[in-house]
């Protein structure tokens, strides 16, 4: 290790540069803007339920065997 404090070379220039073409505002900007200040939508608990429900209607059974497997020892699995 070396004692003291590193020297870093100085830049005559900034690494990077902006150059604004265009202008700042935007429907896209105004629109997230609107959405953060009201995240809470009245549709969305709707949206949610028929996520689950979307869900359940696509389940299925996993068979005997694996029924078995899982329910028949439930209790020693919460031990483990």
């Amino acid at each position: 290790m070396m004692a003291g404090h590193p020297t870093w070379p100085t830049q005559s220039e900034p690494s990077y540069t902006i150059e604004k073409t265009t202008a700042s505002y935007s429907q896209f900007r105004k629109q997230l803007i609107a959405d953060a200040e009201q995240p809470f939508s009245l549709e969305f608990p709707h949206q949610v339920a028929s996520i689950f429900s979307s869900l359940n209607k696509r389940q299925e059974r996993l068979g005997e065997d694996f029924e078995r497997a899982i329910f028949g020892d439930l209790e020693s699995l919460y031990e483990a």
